[in-house]
């Protein structure tokens, strides 16, 4: 587009001449004012443009999506969630058995009316039901304080089978060395 006042070439958008001053607006009540320059310098130029990345030099893709300033959390805080996540099962399924096979359980070691079997397969019930809680919160990675003495509550409920114990032991070395992962 040409000023109409001095004929040299003005940016679109602009208000005035760079030149002399000219307000634009006049180019607007001309009817001729627009040319075939001006269509051309429309399109030549670019419409929307990528923003630039953020932070100094920072050219390459990042392999993590929307938060760029958090590193990607490795699979290991993960695999140590679910293992206690398991162990804590494990143990809620042995404290129930224990509980139902209460009585015949005191009957077969003659000890009568009397005996523990009840109180051990309710605290086991408890410890797997915290340990099923610190778990969920391993696999999210949340509070790595509460997800450590839940797997203590893991590895503490041993029951008929040790596999409750092994894996919360595995899962508390497992969380005790990605720290870092959790929020």
């Amino acid at each position: 587009m040409d000023c109409p006042n001095c004929g040299r070439e003005v940016i679109l958008g602009a208000e005035r001449c760079q030149n002399c001053g000219t307000p634009l607006e006049v180019l607007e009540a001309l009817p001729d004012a627009r040319g075939r320059k001006a269509d051309e310098a429309m399109f030549q130029q670019p419409v929307f443009h990528a923003p630039s990345a953020r932070g100094p030099d920072r050219t390459e893709v990042l392999p993590w999506s929307v938060h760029e300033d958090e590193s990607p959390k490795g699979p290991v805080s993960f695999a140590g969630g679910a293992l206690i996540l398991a162990g804590g099962v494990l143990s809620m399924v042995n404290g129930f058995l224990i509980l139902n096979a209460s009585s015949y359980i005191s009957e077969i070691i003659g000890l009568g009316a009397f005996s523990l079997t009840p109180l051990c397969g309710t605290l086991m019930l408890l410890f797997g039901l915290g340990a099923l809680a610190g778990g969920i919160l391993g696999v999210f990675r949340k509070a790595w304080a509460v997800v450590m003495a839940t797997s203590v509550l893991c590895v503490v409920s041993v029951g008929w089978s040790f596999l409750s114990m092994v894996l919360g032991f595995i899962g508390l070395i497992l969380v005790a060395i990605s720290k870092e992962d959790f929020d």
